[in-house]
């Protein structure tokens, strides 16, 4: 079979070289072919046109498939192949006399141009409609292919590179709505690709998309119902890694856990030995802590400091060390300030100064002042002048373009933080300049720092 194609090339290549008027038989012969089959119609007979064209025999399989390769240029003008056109080439065909797979290959390749044409049209706003669907399903159906198939076989990077501008379009503003999710996904179907190979086209940008709406969520140690349902509304429909699911699962339980203290709920440690318990006395935290305590003395201040455990309940604290322990009963509590890594206590009596958490310092500070706040039967508020934690949607968005979507100390794409410079609590501000991006362990280094 390669040889015949082979032997084929060689004549055809052949007769150009010493038959210079060979296209120019050609061109003549197809024209007078077309006068004859315009007026003839259906009573077209192929010898005769042959002869009064006087076609020479070597010409006439040429110039028949020219007349029908111009048949179907003129059907396809308009990028559509209606069903008389399609009927016309349907009986045209076989009175050239053309051989199937000649046919066959002149569709697959007049069909493969017009399907091209058609698919730029179609992209052009981002979508393809029904309409413009049915057009490219006909197209291909007329090939002798499919949407898919031709997609796969001529238009695979055009189609990739679609499918992906229209998800980072999507993505471009931090959110993702479920219309645009659904666009993106019946664009996908009708240029033929699956859902998991869709999925697959968005993957190199969606995990870095699901940490900036994580982090987002985490800027102001609060989790909305809204935006709990998003993140994990985005988890079911990615192909994420079981590890960053994880990652981003602990993450979504550790704020709601947040969220719930800040609003008064506390959590509760049943069964707990540690310490001597009152009757009905609860247990809500219990952690290693550092207490640090200031003394003056003659020769100036000194700080002393003490490595033990925290058990906070619902009425008291109490820290216990090998050299210094002691319970310090809500109701004394004057003031709770916030520390990168902890708080600073300020009392009526014993138990006030420093006392830091390490990595349970969220967890431990949110569950101290709303215990402190449910003994006083109130939850503590943030005062009118203090301010506030919370970073603007905008501002949190430029932050994290200016920065790339990574940690401003190691670069890492991970475990990603909006951080205050100047710690709000020290009076920094929520403006871009006091705002940027630590993964972190360089947010917790940080912290070990100020």
């Amino acid at each position: 079979m390669e040889g015949k194609k082979l032997l084929g090339w060689m004549k055809q290549g052949w007769s150009k070289f010493v038959d210079p008027e060979r296209e120019l038989r050609i061109r003549n012969g197809a024209a007078l072919l077309n006068r004859s089959l315009a007026s003839n119609k259906r009573n077209f007979n192929l010898n005769a046109a042959l002869a009064d064209a006087d076609v020479e025999p070597d010409d006439r399989g040429a110039v028949c498939e020219t007349v029908y390769e111009q048949c179907v240029d003129r059907a396809c003008r308009d990028l559509e192949l209606s069903e008389s056109e399609a009927r016309t080439l349907g009986w045209v065909a076989p009175a050239l006399q053309l051989p199937a797979e000649t046919v066959q290959r002149i569709h697959s390749q007049k069909g493969t141009a017009v399907f091209g044409s058609l698919l730029a049209e179609a992209i052009v706003d981002g979508k393809i409609c029904p309409d413009e669907h049915r057009r490219l399903e006909s197209v291909a159906l007329w090939a002798g292919t499919t949407v898919r198939d031709l997609v796969k076989q001529s238009f695979a990077s055009t189609g990739a590179a679609f499918l992906r501008g229209i998800f980072t379009s999507a993505i471009d503003d931090g959110a993702l709505l479920h219309d645009e999710w659904r666009n993106y996904l019946d664009c996908a179907e009708r240029l033929g690709f699956t859902k998991e190979e869709a999925k697959a086209l968005a993957q190199p940008y969606a995990q870095p998309f699901v940490e900036h709406v994580l982090a987002d969520a985490k800027s102001d140690e609060k989790l909305s119902a809204h935006e709990e349902k998003s993140l994990l509304w985005l988890l079911d429909q990615f192909s994420l890694s079981a590890s960053f699911r994880r990652y981003v699962a602990a993450e979504v339980g550790e704020l709601r856990l947040l969220t719930g203290i800040q609003e008064g709920r506390l959590p509760v440690l049943d069964g707990f030995k540690g310490i001597e318990l009152r009757s009905g006395e609860f247990v809500h935290f219990h952690g290693n802590a550092q207490y640090s305590q200031e003394r003056r003395r003659q020769s100036g201040v000194v700080t002393q400091q003490f490595s033990g455990t925290v058990t906070i309940t619902d009425s008291r604290a109490v820290f216990t060390s090998t050299l210094k322990s002691f319970s310090l009963n809500h109701s004394s509590v004057i003031s709770i300030g916030a520390e990168p890594r902890g708080l600073e206590l300020r009392t009526g009596s014993k138990g006030a100064g420093y006392y830091e958490f390490g990595d349970d310092s969220k967890l431990a500070t949110a569950i101290w002042r709303t215990a402190v706040g449910r003994a006083n039967q109130t939850i503590v508020e943030r005062s009118t002048g203090q301010p506030s934690r919370h970073i603007p949607r905008d501002v949190r968005q430029r932050v994290w373009q200016r920065y790339g979507a990574r940690c401003a100390e190691c670069q890492s794409d991970q475990y990603l933080e909006f951080d205050h410079i100047v710690p709000v609590a020290r009076g920094g501000g929520n403006s871009d300049k006091n705002v940027q991006l630590l993964c972190r362990r360089c947010n917790l280094k940080k912290s070990d720092a100020i």
